[in-house]
This record gives structure tokens, sequence and C-alpha cells, in this order.
């Protein structure tokens, strides 16, 4: 992270506005660069445009001051958006001026790790200094409409994700993949279409044994809550099921009925929390329970209708792993 400092600061609130920020982006990995103004310094636009020309420039700032304030000028260096954000009061005297841009920048850098976005508006737009305007007489002076805010960004982003989770079926537990697909659709809210497929579980009765093959569907709605450096999505949803009987060896005296296969669907519950591990990639970690509006049993054909397997209503699991994408 690069930030540019004026030379009118005093040199005690440099100081201690670089102590701070250190410390605050210690936690994130980032390095921070410091360059103080000089009376014959590049114009605020070229010297960010010369921060985004380095592949590994994450964020540029700009504080300038003035006798009403402070503006910060906060720059995305990826994506070439930007924010001023202004800080009234006296300079010099306000002690809070340091902690104020730390905090300012360090929610930025936060932010921009786990691939949110930070500003709405072009670079050039915010960051370049005005040119001078001719003043206009009085006489030809029109009252104007104020300009309308800038629009907020739609936080539309798409993350693909692979893992390995864990869930229990009947009274075993069983082990497999995951793949998923995940659609950010606001600052606060997103979907989650995720498949799993589990190795077979081989079940064994006094018939014979055979395996149960299990594969899940299902669509989530999460909400997004922000917990540095994680980000905590409570989710609820629908799913389906597909277990299918295969593989039937019989004992003696015993006979194999043919291959089945059952769909079910029903709700799902979970909480999931990612955590950024580099740019564009964040670690997934979720807990769910899923809830199936029938139970499944697996009988033979004997005159007593022998229960060979239980799927209950109840299923519960968790799974690891990976997303990739812009967030």
């Amino acid at each position: 992270m690069a930030l540019r400092l004026p030379g009118a600061l005093a040199a005690e609130r440099r100081g201690e506005l670089e102590r701070v920020l250190r410390a605050e982006l210690e936690p994130h990995g980032v390095t921070l660069v410091v360059e103080t103004t000089p009376p014959a310094a590049s114009a605020r636009l070229a010297w960010v445009q010369s921060v985004r020309s380095d592949p590994q420039a994450l964020l540029a700032a700009v504080l300038e001051v003035g006798e009403g304030g402070a503006e910060l000028y906060v720059v995305d260096a990826a994506r070439g958006r930007a924010i001023v954000r202004r800080l009234p009061g006296a300079v010099d005297d306000d002690a809070a001026l340091p902690e104020a841009v730390a905090s300012i920048l360090e929610s930025a850098v936060a932010a921009l790790r786990e691939g949110l976005e930070v500003a709405s508006e072009p670079v050039e737009a915010v960051v370049a200094e005005p040119a001078p305007v001719a003043p206009v007489p009085a006489a030809t002076t029109t009252d104007q409409a104020p300009e309308p805010p800038p629009p907020e960004p739609t936080h539309f982003a798409v993350r693909g994700g692979i893992g390995a989770n864990v869930a229990t079926l009947g009274e075993d537990a069983i082990v497999g993949g995951n793949l998923s697909a995940v659609v950010r659709l606001g600052s606060r809210v997103a979907t989650r279409l995720g498949a799993a497929l589990f190795v077979p579980d081989r079940v064994t009765g006094e018939y014979g044994d055979f395996r149960l093959r299990r594969a899940t569907f299902d669509l989530r709605f999460a909400w997004l809550l922000a917990a540095r450096p994680f980000t905590l999505m409570p989710e609820l949803g629908a799913g389906l099921e597909l277990v299918s009987r295969t593989d039937a060896t019989p004992h003696a005296a015993a006979t194999a009925a043919p291959d089945t296969s059952h769909w079910r669907g029903g709700g799902v519950l979970g909480m999931r929390a990612t955590v950024p591990i580099a740019p564009f990639v964040a670690f997934d970690a979720g807990v769910h329970a899923d809830y199936y509006t029938r139970a499944i049993d697996f009988v033979a054909g004997d005159a007593a209708r022998t229960t060979l397997a239980t799927l209950g209503n109840f299923s519960v699991g968790a799974e690891v792993g990976v997303l990739v994408g812009g967030w």
C-alpha cells in the first residue's frame, strides 16, 4: 500500500500516523510505503497512476490538508476506482487524525484482500485536480440542480469452489467431494449452488451386503456478515438427495434384488465462513443440517420384510474447500 502525506503535516503527526497504520496493516501482510509531498510534487493523479503501474500495488492513498480539515483519497489500484473521505477539524491539533486515517485505510485493505469493492467512481473523476474555471458574471448565473449522488456499486460477483465433505448416511459417516458456484447479488446477499458426490457405503446384513451411493444437490441463500478477516454466512435453502442401492452380494439361500434409486427433497440450514488466503482465493468451511420430507427403508424380500438399512429424515454434514474469484 502506498500513502502520500502532505509536507505541511507536522512531523509528530506523520510519525504517529505511520506507527498506527503499520500496526493496523501487519495482520494483513501488507507492506506500507510512505512518501512525503515535496514542494515540486507531481500532480495527484500522476502519482496515483504511477503507483497503479506496480502490479503488486493493492491500494493508493493521498492525504491532503487545508484550513477546513483534511481529505483522504482512497484508490483501488487494481480496479481503478476511487473515493474521497473528508476529515474536518484542525489538522495539527487533532490527535484523533492518525487513528481516523488508519481506521479508514485498514478497513479498505481488509475489504480488498477479501475481494470486495471499496469505491465506485473512476479514479480520474475523483483524484484529478480540478482545472481553473473562469468566473461567471452574476447576471448569467442560474440555479442548477445538485448533482445526483454516485451510484452504489452493484457488488455482483461470482466464485467457483471445490472441496471435501463429510456427512451422515443412516448410522454411518461418509466422505466425498463437492463443487459449488457462489453468486453475490448485493452487499449482503449471496446464493450458493452446490453438488456433492460421496464414496459408496457398504451395508452388511443377515441376507448379504450391498452398497449405498449418495449424491446431493442444493441451492442456498446466504446473508453476509463481516467479521474481519472472516465473512460469516448463515444459509437457508432447499436440497435434493439421490440414494442408490447397488452391487448387492447375497448370502447362500438368498437372491439379489435389482438395483434401485430413490430421490427425496427437503430443506438445508447451514453456517459458513470464508477467509482470504491470497488475492482472489479464499478458504471456505461450513456445517449444515438437512431435513428430508421422507425416510427411506431398505427391506428384504422375506415374509417379515426385514429392515436392512434405514435413512432417517435428518442428515448433518460439514465441508472445507477453496473459493476462487472476485468478491
